[in-house]
């Protein structure tokens, strides 16, 4: 079982952007490298992660960026049976 806290690399698998991006909205992700417990790979490389925007700032006046951000991510996974 993989321990609470773990740190796992996602990418991001589509386009946000400041200006179309909105709280609340559901962003689909990866998982960028195999998650191993004593060598075995419990999480593989590209399994599906959903994460929700927290919060979005437009973009400026002046060419100024805005920004968004992703949290409270979930990381589903399926038991395989031998």
């Amino acid at each position: 079982m993989v321990q609470d806290g773990t740190k796992v690399r996602i990418r991001l698998d589509q386009t946000i952007t400041s200006a179309t991006a909105e709280v609340g909205q559901s962003v689909e992700l990866s998982v960028a490298e195999a998650i191993k417990i004593d060598d075995v790979v419990v999480i593989a490389e590209g399994a599906r992660v959903t994460g929700t925007i927290t919060e979005a700032v437009e973009k400026r006046r002046m060419g100024r960026a805005g920004g968004s951000g992703a949290a409270r991510s979930r990381l589903s996974a399926r038991r395989r049976t031998p």
